[in-house]
């Protein structure tokens, strides 16, 4: 009887073990890969905002830039 209770026992912690183990497992693999994909798209959408205000604001002063030169001449002639 006792090396009945022992094997159940050891089966018990042993089951009780690897779930503990497997479920810290996953909540830290679910928390890396979501703090990974947070930072991944905060920097994309920093980047691509950044490009894309920078273009315009180049777009923009060239625009004006041609535009006031073209005017200059034509008031010139």
């Amino acid at each position: 009887m006792i090396w009945m209770r022992a094997s159940v026992e050891a089966s018990v912690e042993a089951s009780v073990e690897a779930s503990v183990e497997t479920s810290v497992e996953a909540s830290v693999e679910a928390s890396v890969e979501a703090s990974v994909e947070a930072s991944v798209e905060t920097s994309v959408e920093a980047s691509v905002e950044a490009s894309v205000e920078a273009s315009v604001e180049a777009s923009v002063e060239a625009s004006v830039q041609a535009s006031v030169e073209a005017s200059v001449q034509a008031n010139m002639e």
